[in-house]
């Protein structure tokens, strides 16, 4: 199992955290996780099982790790932001016709929630941990639906085994079908859990079977003795769920109470075009961040997460909006950050950073590993960073060959350095420097796709995403990373 690593907390100082039902009814915004399927495959080059999908995947080494890498990013990304955050378990095909026919028995259910469980017991953020569970056919096209009977019986069998495993919580995703969706309300009120049903819907304010929002909700929640604690809309674009939400027979007292958010698509296309694309469909970030304060501030929606075509970044820029800048947040005052010339003896405690950085980073020297100083007649600028007068860190802009572009490199020797704006404020120090000399050349560095927090920190210095490729760690890891450029 890959080491879940622990993001400025230790278990004795970890959040104390609220029940479902609580956090939804208290907090003012509340985050949920990003893609976890699409990034798989794409990024990581997984294969999908082919009867229960991304459930299997944590038993394969580099499916647990990656899985457990998208999991850390999503909280720490709510942690910095003071969010509660929900995230669910990739097991919506493992449902029991699927698991029958599989490899695998009723055990991949208690293996999934126990990782994700892990993972939460690791992390400070106010995490969450949800079963996801899916229609029986296909929910994007409304295919095999089960009526509301044969519905509640299939879908029992996966509900209680998250009970018996330990899930805090229950969610049906891209419920496309309301006799379908009744069915599994019942199933899932039966099991004693908290739970959320969501919705495939349409521009037009249906799901796709026909019947409008308006009418699901109020048609699960008077056929059911529990009710959902709320409902929510998934693999949708946002712009798609605000046209939706002001046709008016769904403009009822019901829905605005009812329906509380969405996971949202990067892009507009349709589910069916996503699932077809040969290539990744997004969006940027600040776009997509835009369209969800929409349906905050217009629809009163607050629960905001992100599905196909999103990352770390997306859920970045929606945590930023949702919960402020952190250092306002938590009262802390701006940290005073300088660099200095690296002079030889810096050497010892740049390679001691190193030594406990080396997990997260390909490169802790500049290309010239005989390098010993800052030297900007040979090309390279590099410095120590300080913050508050205290060394944290380096950063270093060298030129390459014919000052055709030059790469940048950075890194914190202390985790606890990270998420206060050290970064930030260095790579602007940096690129100030670097200017002075060299007015025109382009500036390029590559960064993990999963670190949402350096990518932000590099789009607030003036870069911005340009290609994109994979790179492997020292572990052997291979990791898909972003090319950014910063061309003035």
């Amino acid at each position: 199992m890959s080491a879940l690593r622990v993001s400025g907390a230790c278990a004795s100082q970890m959040t104390e955290r609220q029940d479902l039902r609580t956090c939804l009814g208290t907090a003012q915004s509340v985050l949920m996780e990003g893609a976890l399927g699409e990034r798989l495959r794409r990024e990581y080059g997984l294969r999908l099982d082919d009867h229960v999908g991304l459930a299997s995947l944590i038993y394969d080494v580099r499916g647990r790790a990656a899985i457990v890498e998208l999991w850390n990013e999503y909280a720490d990304v709510a942690h910095r932001h003071g969010l509660p955050l929900l995230t669910t378990t990739p097991t919506r095909r493992a449902n029991r016709e699927r698991v029958a026919a599989s490899l695998y028995d009723e055990s991949i259910i208690r293996d999934n929630v126990s990782l994700l469980r892990a993972v939460q017991e690791h992390s400070p953020a106010d995490m969450h941990v949800g079963g996801l569970m899916g229609c029986r056919g296909d929910a994007y096209r409304a295919t095999d639906v089960l009526p509301s009977a044969e519905a509640r019986a299939f879908h029992s069998w996966q509900a209680e085994l998250f009970a018996e495993a330990g899930a805090e919580f229950l969610y049906a995703g891209i419920m496309p079908a309301l006799p379908e969706a009744i069915g599994m309300a019942l199933a899932m009120g039966d099991s004693g859990l908290p739970y959320i049903i969501s919705f495939m819907i349409r521009a037009d304010g249906r799901l796709l079977d026909g019947a409008t929002i308006d009418e699901a909700i109020r048609s699960i929640d008077g056929a059911v003795d529990v009710q959902p604690v709320c409902y929510l809309t998934n693999c949708v674009h946002p712009a798609v769920l605000y046209e939706a939400l002001s046709q008016p027979f769904n403009a009822s007292d019901v829905v605005r109470d009812r329906l509380r958010g969405i996971q949202a698509n990067a892009s507009r296309l349709t589910p069916q075009e996503l699932d077809a694309s040969a290539t990744l469909e997004s969006s940027d970030p600040a776009e997509l961040a835009d369209d969800m304060m929409r349906l905050r501030d217009d629809k009163k929606l607050n629960v905001f997460g992100g599905c196909c075509g999103t990352d770390g970044t997306h859920l970045e820029e929606i945590a930023r909006r949702l919960g402020g800048t952190p250092d306002k947040r938590r009262g802390r005052s701006p940290v005073d950050v300088s660099l200095r010339p690296v002079a030889p003896a810096d050497l010892p405690t740049i390679d001691g950073w190193a030594s406990v950085m080396a997990t997260y980073l390909t490169r802790t020297r500049p290309y010239a590993e005989a390098a010993d100083h800052h030297d900007p007649g040979s090309g390279l600028h590099w410095y120590v960073i300080a913050a508050a007068g205290v060394d944290v860190g380096i950063v270093w802009i060298e030129l390459l060959p014919a000052d055709s572009e030059a790469v940048l490199g950075i890194f914190l020797g202390d985790r606890s350095s990270f998420g206060r704006g050290i970064g930030t404020a260095a790579v602007g120090l940096a690129v100030a420097a670097f200017r002075r000399e060299h007015p025109h050349v382009p500036i390029v560095l590559r960064v993990r796709r999963s670190n949402a927090r350096a990518v932000a920190c590099y789009r607030r210095a003036g870069f911005s995403v340009t290609g994109s490729g994979s790179k492997p760690l020292s572990s052997g890891v291979v990791v898909p990373y972003f090319r950014m450029t910063c061309e003035t």
